[in-house]
């Protein structure tokens, strides 16, 4: 069970999200999951994420559910102890 649940949803945000999961994998601390909840992009986040080469990111597509449903199934998923929100556009 990872520590930290670092929690990110997207909506058409696929320009971003190398960078922000880049950010997370700079971080000396190791013991975390990084859950993203596509909201029902339409652009290319999907397609990127589901490419994506890091291990620790979990991919969640519930279709189009709003910011705020999105980010309760990312909590409903977590294991971690503790809980982090990173918006997909934030480094």
């Amino acid at each position: 069970m990872s520590k930290i649940s670092v929690i990110t949803t997207t909506h058409n945000a696929g320009i971003f999200l190398k960078e922000c999961i880049d950010s997370i994998y700079s971080q000396t601390y190791t013991d975390y999951e990084h859950i993203i909840v596509d909201d029902g992009s339409t652009d290319e986040s999907l397609k990127f994420l589901n490419i994506t080469p890091y291990k620790k990111v979990r991919i969640i597509s519930p279709g189009k559910v709003g910011r705020a449903k999105a980010l309760n199934i990312g909590l409903s998923e977590s294991v971690g102890e503790y809980i982090a929100i990173l918006d997909a556009d934030d480094i």
